[in-house]
């Protein structure tokens, strides 16, 4: 949303000086569907969520969890208190999660938490490449190396390891 959009409907400028960025620092707080009501679509489904302790992950998360899934949710460790909370969120509605923090960008990270999911849960029938980083800069002169690596580690390559991974155990 635009500066203007954002004035307009009343909302303050949002940033954080450090990524990643910490939604229960937020004010106002992203708005989450928690009145949706669900109708087991996924009841005894087991999803493995990555990035999904805020914004967009969390969003899903707690949809699912309305639709009976188990969640496997991960995300930084820097992010414990946000992916606390969508615990919470999610185990209110009567289903499993499971918080397995870890950075996407490594390989041996990806399938570790394919591996711990379906060591706790004995199955995976979804996975949900939701991880992803950027670094906001008004000329691209501004960008390092290190950030446009991490960039591609983080949003391409775990999208590739997650899904290989993956694969043998879905149906």
């Amino acid at each position: 949303m635009d500066i203007q959009k954002q004035q307009q409907n009343g909302q303050p400028n949002q940033t954080q000086e450090k990524q990643p960025g910490i939604e229960s620092k937020m004010d106002p707080r992203p708005i989450q569907p928690l009145n949706y009501k669900g109708s087991n679509k996924l009841a005894g489904r087991v999803a493995l969520i990555t990035g999904g302790d805020s914004g967009i992950g969390r969003a899903v998360a707690i949809g699912y969890a309305k639709e009976g899934a188990n969640l496997a949710i991960n995300y930084l460790e820097e992010e414990q208190s946000d992916a606390d909370e969508t615990k919470n969120l999610i185990e209110k509605e009567g289903v499993q999660c499971l918080l397995i923090p870890g950075d996407v960008s490594e390989e041996a990270v990806c399938k570790n938490l394919i591996d711990q999911t379906v060591e706790h849960f004995g199955k995976l029938d979804i996975l949900i490449n939701n991880a992803a980083i950027q670094f906001p800069t008004e000329d691209i002169q501004d960008i390092s190396f290190e950030q446009w690596d991490k960039t591609f580690k983080t949003n391409m390559y775990s999208v590739f390891h997650m899904t290989k991974f993956a694969i043998p155990h879905l149906k």
